[in-house]
């Protein structure tokens, strides 16, 4: 009996649950009758692990509670120690935040008292789980690097796995999306090399959240329908529904409503077996939007109705702010302001400061909305907000291709405060946020340049330096494609194809950046054009001659910003130019350089001077 037990909690730590469940079962079969001992406790905690991993939360709770009163009886503190833990995992699943987080420091004050540094180190991690939950991240920090440091003293590989797996998760809701990549890679590293499958579908399924986070939404597919595949393959139930429901939303975003759907039904079927009310929650504002997008607003009420209950009753932070969020964006896209705001008061005192995920959300919507009813001033307010919370989050992506995804798909937030300044008459400031919304990764060619430059118009060096922007921008495109093309995942090294085109995408961001110095010390004028980060109204209109001008515009979602075309001269701005017009004239100019030269000759109409310079400045 004890050495089936030993080998069911042996198989259990090394995924194998179908022989961790028989070995269990079958102890169990021959201690019945007998009186309560450690190993009848063992075998009921392992078997309550496996229960709850299976989703059927309410009879892991009955098994978990058989195991702490067989403890008891048998007096074995480690296994009560272990099997409190383990409750507060179902009751967390369950939606009883506040007797999780007693578990758990239960679990704490039992561990310490025996001197198991390796469970102790379990209820820092747990209680720091709990915290994420709640939609409370940043206290999970510290609590994940108190556990870690235990489970090093433990020599506990695995814990130190698991608990870097949640500090991801931690980082990702704090907004550091770069910490949470970098974290998640050393996770999937370490899930790898102990062969943890558990561990690592469920890495792979974060892979998939932090994807969809940035707007990587093909990458998030290939992510969440691996992990899926790969719990369903190893019978690892709690975290599919996860899966599922993040392959819908990359679905959705990528606009297949049909796989959107069934996934997400799918998702819902399982947690609404498994009886757990934050998955369900998720699994409802999913479908909520995808049947807006099938049939509109009224289709969605019912989803909304029964996810606001939920919220109700788990009365926590984070359900919270994503009901208010899910109905205020169903809203903003029906096009109903008010209801945009009224849903948006609900969650603002929920928004802790420093929690720029939800910050950007929240403001960027109310900037839409108070702009819908003409309230401009509130509209910059908001906007503003909402573009220093996005520019936040940008600055801690390493990577410029994950910078240039991210504010691509953000690019309305920008868009949206441009176009209040220049309907309160603002242009200069409209300029700064026009210009602030490129990626970071490239200024585009001009296409007129190069003719300027044969006939004089243009230093040499600007004319260089667009090659060299176009160079880097063929290398990324490259490694891009590269990376795509044999899917390699993270944590894994680049093979030697990758490392040449990284050595010779380096050297050309070095080229370009010698010239961009030498370009500043012996031309200034030219190098005020080439792009600031940020940008300086004052540095470049005085750049520009009596007969110069800039045209600068701001493109989102593959569509010009109606209103947001802006020609810089050296006396003022001029942003007189919609979206019609500009169709007219594409009709009539078969270039957009041409198109360019119209505007801008336009602008200058009434002084007589031609122009000597069209540019752009897009994300």
């Amino acid at each position: 009996m004890i050495a089936l037990t030993g080998i069911s909690k042996a198989a259990y730590s090394m995924g194998d649950y179908e022989e961790a469940r028989a070995n269990a079962q079958q102890s169990l079969a021959l201690m019945r009758g007998s009186p309560p001992s450690s190993s009848m406790a063992r075998a009921y905690s392992v078997l309550g692990l496996i229960t709850q991993d299976d989703g059927k939360f309410s009879e892991a709770e009955q098994l978990l509670e058989k195991a702490i009163e067989a403890a008891r009886v048998a007096n074995d503190s480690d296994t009560i120690a272990r099997a409190t833990g383990n409750l507060g995992l179902v009751a967390q699943n369950l939606g009883d935040m506040h007797r999780a987080q007693q578990l758990f420091r239960d679990q704490r004050r039992i561990a310490r008292a025996i001197g198991n540094t390796r469970v102790e180190g379990n209820s820092f991690t747990n209680e720091a789980n709990n915290h994420i939950w709640e939609g409370n991240p940043r206290p999970a920090i510290p609590l994940l690097d108190t556990a870690r440091a235990l489970y090093r003293r433990a020599g506990f590989a695995r814990g130190e796995q698991v608990a870097l797996t949640v500090l991801a998760t931690a980082f990702e809701g704090t907004g550091d999306v770069a910490s949470a990549f970098a974290v998640l890679d050393s996770a999937l590293g370490r899930a790898r090399q102990l062969g943890l499958k558990q561990q690592e579908a469920e890495v792979l399924r974060l892979f998939a959240e932090m994807h969809l986070t940035i707007g990587d939404y093909r990458r998030a597919v290939d992510y969440a329908e691996r992990a899926e595949s790969q719990m369903r393959t190893i019978g690892y139930e709690i975290q599919r529904p996860a899966a599922l429901r993040l392959a819908a939303d990359a679905y959705l975003q990528l606009g297949n409503l049909t796989r959107a759907r069934t996934n997400a039904e799918r998702a819902l079927q399982l947690d609404s077996a498994a009886n757990s009310p934050l998955e369900r929650l998720d699994d409802l504002l999913l479908l909520a939007e995808i049947d807006y997008r099938r049939n509109g607003l009224d289709a969605a009420e019912t989803r909304l109705r029964a996810a606001l209950a939920i919220a109700d009753q788990l009365g926590t932070r984070g359900s919270r702010i994503d009901v208010a969020l899910a109905e205020a964006q169903l809203a903003d896209a029906a096009n109903n302001p008010p209801r945009v705001l009224r849903a948006l008061r609900g969650a603002g005192p929920d928004i802790a400061a420093g929690d720029f995920a939800a910050v950007w959300e929240t403001n960027a919507l109310a900037a839409r909305a108070f702009a819908r009813l003409n309230e401009l001033d509130s509209a910059v307010a908001a906007g503003r907000r909402a573009v220093a919370a996005v520019d936040r989050l940008r600055g801690t992506l390493a990577s410029e291709t994950l910078r240039s995804t991210y504010v691509a798909d953000r690019a309305d937030v920008y868009g949206d405060l441009a176009i209040a300044l220049l309907r309160l008459g603002r242009s200069d400031e409209a300029f700064v946020v026009a210009d602030a919304a490129r990626s970071g990764e490239l200024l585009r060619r001009i296409g007129a340049a190069r003719d300027a430059a044969r006939s004089g118009a243009l230093p040499r060096e600007l004319v260089e330096s667009e090659g060299l922007l176009y160079r880097i921008d063929t290398l990324v495109q490259k490694l891009r494609e590269s990376d795509r093309g044999r899917r390699r995942e993270r944590g894994e090294p680049a093979d030697s194809s990758d490392a040449a085109l990284a050595g010779q995408l380096e050297r050309a961001r070095s080229e370009y950046e010698a010239l961009s110095i030498r370009l500043a010390q012996q031309r200034p004028r030219s190098i005020s054009v080439l792009g600031n980060d940020p940008v300086r109204v004052e540095e470049v209109r005085s750049a520009l001659g009596p007969g110069e001008a800039l045209l600068d515009y701001l493109v989102t979602r593959d569509r010009l910003i109606d209103g947001d075309i802006v020609v810089l001269c050296s006396d003022g701005l001029s942003n007189q130019v919609s979206s019609a017009e500009i169709v007219k004239l594409a009709s009539e100019i078969p270039t957009v350089e041409g198109v360019c030269s119209a505007l801008i000759e336009r602008a200058l109409a009434g002084r007589n001077k031609a122009p000597a310079l069209s540019g752009e400045m897009s994300p």
